[in-house]
């Protein structure tokens, strides 16, 4: 494996250990005997702070062995004893299995060797060594996984403002299984690879890292089908033909805000959706003109944008209507004051060409906690008589939906 590097920081030797013993008798070594591959993070890089997955297989030719796979953490020196990590090992012969660890996180940046070796008794039967590269908080990691992952090299000049980028290149089968792993990377690429080879465990992982804000991006020529086979629910373009991506916004559409609740209420976390309608866009129309208009709805999509976290939802659902879904958030006093600050920040005055267009905001919300079961559809209606409750109290206001209020007719 390759990548753009940056500038290695300070050092922590990272030891993984395989002890073993024959089934069959002692420990001595044998030329056919167990072979060792370790991957630590993302192609050597791990985030310092956040934990970091090391990948150990463990092949074998020889005669059925077992005993224990330790991972070592320790400093400078070894002077102090080291933190363990450890799996049993079975590993009969003519047989690969792989083992997953994570270390946790660690707030200094020292790091830096990473040695594999298996021991049978006094035998050290093999022995690995790598760099572990730990990249600071503002420094950005993309994940490459592609046929020509060096294509993509590139990206290690596109760093974040105070921080560095680096690319590593990955393999599939080495993308971590627990979404705790997925926490040091920041943008991951798949290009021409067949995502169909993902586990289960590791999809759901990649769903939730997803969920969380992680960046994923799907690229290909003619195999990009295949790779978007397994994420197309993650991506907001179903590959294909059909957009879920409004072209002038750049929100979600209505297909998306369909996805996002199917996936939402299936994992059944805490939500409120919010309908927010903008009040007198209709006369920026008419009096100034569509381009006027069209400047108005970006501007609305950048402040919805800087409202929201990575893991809600925002959709145009409408010429002057969007969808927001705030996850976790539930309480009435706190969905107030968003709702109240982002009908504050959407009259401010837009200038658009020699004029200024002025508008305002209604809204309706609704929350999953009000529903045995949230079903989407009926979420969206309550939500709309939520609004209309707001519109006919002058507008420029929020209300929450409340069984009692008047439907719209």
């Amino acid at each position: 494996m390759g990548s753009t590097r940056v500038k290695r920081r300070g050092w922590v030797i990272l030891v993984a250990i395989v002890v073993l013993t024959w089934a069959g008798g002692s420990a001595v070594a044998q030329q056919d005997g167990p072979t060792l591959q370790v991957t630590a993070g993302f192609d050597g890089y791990c985030h310092s702070g956040e934990w970091c997955p090391v990948y150990v297989v463990l092949s074998n030719e020889g005669v059925d062995v077992e005993g224990e796979l330790q991972v070592l953490v320790g400093g400078e020196s070894w002077d102090a004893a080291p933190d363990v990590y450890a799996s049993q090992v079975v590993l009969p012969a003519h047989s690969r299995k792989a083992y997953s660890f994570l270390l946790p996180p660690v707030e200094s940046t020292y790091r830096s060797n990473l040695k594999a070796r298996s021991v049978a008794g006094a035998h050290v039967l093999l022995s690995e060594e790598i760099v572990v590269s730990w990249l600071r908080e503002e420094d950005r990691l993309y994940g490459v996984a592609s046929d020509r992952p060096s294509a993509l090299d590139f990206l290690g000049d596109v760093a974040p403002a105070g921080g560095r980028a680096a690319v590593a290149h990955l393999d599939l089968d080495t993308l971590p299984s627990d979404p705790l792993g997925w926490e040091g990377l920041d943008v991951l690429v798949l290009a021409d690879v067949d995502t169909g080879a993902l586990s289960g465990e590791q999809q759901r992982a990649l769903e939730v890292w997803v969920s969380h804000g992680g960046h994923l991006i799907v690229g290909g020529g003619a195999g990009v089908a295949r790779t978007a086979s397994t994420v197309a629910d993650l991506l907001p373009v179903v590959v294909g033909g059909t957009r879920s991506v409004d072209e002038l916004t750049g929100l979600g559409n209505r297909r998306a805000l369909d996805q996002a609740l199917a996936r939402i209420i299936a994992r059944k976390p805490p939500f409120t959706l919010m309908h927010l309608d903008l009040d007198f866009f209709k006369q920026v129309n008419d009096s100034l003109g569509h381009a006027a208009g069209d400047r108005v709805l970006t501007e609305v999509a950048r402040i919805l944008r800087e409202h929201t976290r990575a893991d809600d939802m925002v959709a145009r659902v409408g010429g002057d209507e969007f969808i927001l879904i705030f996850n976790g958030i539930t309480d009435v006093e706190r969905m107030g004051g968003i709702a109240g600050r982002l009908i504050r920040r959407l009259e401010a005055p837009v200038p658009v060409g020699g004029g200024v267009a002025r508008i305002s905001g209604s809204i309706g919300m609704v929350a999953s906690t009000h529903y045995a079961r949230p079903d989407p559809a009926r979420m969206m209606r309550d939500a709309d008589v939520a609004l209309y409750a707001s519109k006919r109290r002058g507008r420029a206001g929020y209300t929450f939906y409340d069984p009692g209020l008047e439907a719209p007719a």
